[in-house]
């Protein structure tokens, strides 16, 4: 009955699928209600075939709102705490849900000193249990941002999108134990090797190339990564831009997925893959580190290459 209510209501709510820039704020609410609706309509005992038929979208990018949902509901949470790094001014995120819907507290990260402004001028910044940090964020400072904040240990959900140095930064990540990682992948960098930039503490994706298209990692190498770190790969986005893993000594009852197998169950929608192919030749040339091997190669010989 629960998965039947949320296919209904998933289907007759389109404003879910739109971004609230500018909405009312009584729109804003109407959002959160709808999406709290959705929400109760996933069901512990009910399994499917991909976390992207749970997807809906009330402040996320695109269906990230709903995984995370569908995520918290199979995975314990014993302190409903998350932090999200790469926020801009906060109105499209990963945690304003959990924040707003679900009444988490949680820790943003961001590079843009007037972002943050504008995030401690909205209501929710002081309504909430919200704190906002401003901050350029590296391996290198990572943990101590985290613990001048008083987040670590066990939380609930750590985010990244920062369009650089994903792999890195989460590799260096000590202080605090997520239960859910949800991280951002570049799908130009394919689907069979396990490839990143190569580190630099002041990577800018925008100073990088003009086309923004060399950034963060492979999913393959995300995967990894995981692995190394304690984590299943259980999924990502029907539009192939975030990752989703749940720690192992969790009992969560989720399918373990390889990278490959995460590409083939989004296969069916969201964006064309042969369209991103032709993307990366932009930025053939450029550097990056295979994770498995430590060697560095230009893009083009690392997804030419058959080791």
């Amino acid at each position: 009955m629960k998965g039947l209510i949320h296919k209904v209501l998933s289907r007759f709510y389109e404003p879910l699928r739109v971004r609230l820039d500018g909405l009312s704020k009584q729109s804003d609410r109407n959002a959160v209600l709808m999406g709290q609706l959705l929400a109760q309509g996933f069901s512990v005992e009910e399994t499917r075939e991909r976390i992207t038929s749970y997807e809906f979208k009330v402040f996320s990018q695109f269906g990230e709102d709903g995984i995370i949902q569908y995520l918290i509901s199979r995975v314990p949470i014993i302190n409903p705490v998350f932090v999200e790094l790469g926020v801009e001014d906060y109105y499209e995120s990963n945690t304003r849900f959990l924040l707003t819907g679900k009444k988490w507290a949680g820790l943003v990260v961001e590079s843009d000193a007037d972002c943050v402004e504008k995030i401690k001028r909205q209501k929710i910044y002081w309504q909430s249990r919200l704190k906002a940090a401003s901050a350029f964020i590296t391996r290198e400072n990572i943990n101590r941002i985290l613990t001048e904040a008083g987040i670590e240990g066990d939380i609930g959900l750590f985010s990244l999108d920062l369009d650089g140095n994903e792999y890195w930064i989460w590799q260096a990540l000590e202080v605090v134990q997520p239960r859910i990682v949800v991280c951002e992948f570049n799908l130009r960098f394919g689907f069979e090797h396990a490839i990143t930039i190569p580190y630099r503490p002041d990577f800018e994706v925008r100073r990088a190339h003009p086309s923004r298209f060399y950034h963060g990692a492979s999913l393959p190498a995300l995967c990894l990564l995981a692995e190394q770190k304690g984590y299943d790969f259980v999924g990502c986005t029907s539009e192939r831009v975030n990752a989703f893993f749940v720690r192992k000594d969790v009992s969560h009852g989720l399918a373990k997925l390889t990278a490959r197998d995460g590409f083939e169950a989004t296969k069916t929608g969201g964006r064309r893959f042969d369209k991103y192919l032709d993307d990366w030749r932009q930025v053939a040339g450029l550097p990056v580190v295979n994770v498995e091997t430590g060697s560095v190669g230009t893009l083009e010989e690392s997804l030419s290459s058959n080791g």
